[in-house]
């Protein structure tokens, strides 16, 4: 494999800090650490790179492969797990399924909601970089990455098959799941979408050429998804068609997560320089801006709600921080 060219460093450093160059033999798991409290992970404690919820638990994962977890919306944390190897990029939850894949091939797994974490490494060359992942039904997973890479299982991770998603070698950068479909979004604004739980693949794209970082599914049929430029996608036919929407805030756009329901529904979007913003459905365009606001300084990797208080919280280089006060759900 040919050396990435500079531009595509930065790409994965945008996933992972430390890109590729940081790659080492082997992934050796480490028991689960002691449950001695912690102080929200700062930059001290490693570079964030990922972070989910699912009710009031949150978790974050960094560049040293540290999973953290709070259990009460962010106000206290406890390191909940360590890879002893590559980075954890994303962090998913269905129920009492979880999923975190990361740099170095690195694979978690969990099947208690969280509580613990085993390692299920996909057995491959030591530079695969895992940059998403999808709990889907029947205990299938699939996780997708750099250099088209596009892996899937079917018994919880114990055994993982290579997928053909892409012609090319172009990232796969972020993935999202309806009823209906698997969307899959990368470099040069690739989308590829799966009807068939991931077992074939069509491209859909040509709506942006700007790479896309994140996608989220925002209803049974529709996705939302985001990239460098401020570029905004939407697609209401569960992603057989997608429109460009109004890009209105200059940034690279990380991560996108979806709070709320019906016409309460927002988009909550991540990105560099410490941008933040918030989409809200829109009748005519689909989605609009509706509030955008520059928290810090680095790039945030996603915005975190904080269970019943309803704060929302930075996830990023910078560690975590809570919004300033402003209309992000209204």
């Amino acid at each position: 494999m040919s050396a990435p060219s500079p531009a595509r460093r930065a790409i994965l450093r945008k996933a992972g800090g430390a890109g590729l160059v940081l790659l080492a033999p082997g992934l050796h798991a480490q028991p689960a650490p002691d449950a001695a409290a912690a102080r929200p992970p700062d930059r001290r404690a490693g570079v964030l790179l990922a972070g989910c919820q699912q009710g009031d638990s949150l978790w974050v994962g960094d560049h040293r492969g540290q999973l953290y977890r709070s259990r009460d919306g962010g106000a206290h944390w406890r390191r909940s797990a360590e890879t002893g190897a590559g980075g954890i990029t994303a962090i998913v939850m269905a129920g009492r399924r979880g999923l975190a894949v990361g740099h170095r091939g690195t694979v978690l797994a969990s099947a208690d909601g969280g509580d613990s974490w085993q390692a299920r490494p996909i057995a491959t060359p030591e530079s695969l970089s895992l940059l998403d992942a999808l709990v889907l039904p029947q205990n299938r997973l699939l996780a997708v990455g750099a250099f088209g890479a596009c892996w899937a299982s079917d018994d919880g991770g114990a055994h993982w098959a290579a997928l053909k998603a892409v012609e090319d070698d172009r990232h796969l950068n972020a993935c999202a799941a309806t009823p209906a479909a698997i969307v899959v979004v990368g470099e040069r604004g690739l989308v590829l979408r799966s009807a068939d739980g991931g077992r074939s693949w069509a491209e859909t794209g040509g709506a942006a050429s700007a790479s896309l970082f994140a996608v989220v599914a925002t209803g049974e049929r529709e996705f939302v998804a985001a990239g460098l430029g401020g570029t905004l996608l939407h697609s209401a036919d569960a992603g057989q068609h997608w429109q460009l929407l109004a890009a209105q805030a200059p940034a690279a756009w990380y991560g996108a997560t979806l709070v709320g329901q019906g016409a309460g529904r927002r988009v909550l979007l991540a990105g560099n320089g410490g941008a933040v913003a918030s989409l809200g459905p829109d009748a005519a365009a689909g989605w609009r801006l509706q509030h955008q606001a520059r928290v810090g300084p680095g790039a945030w990797r996603t915005v975190l709600s904080g269970g019943a208080s309803r704060s929302l919280l930075a996830v990023g280089e910078t560690g975590i921080q809570p919004l300033p006060r402003g209309p992000w759900l209204a």
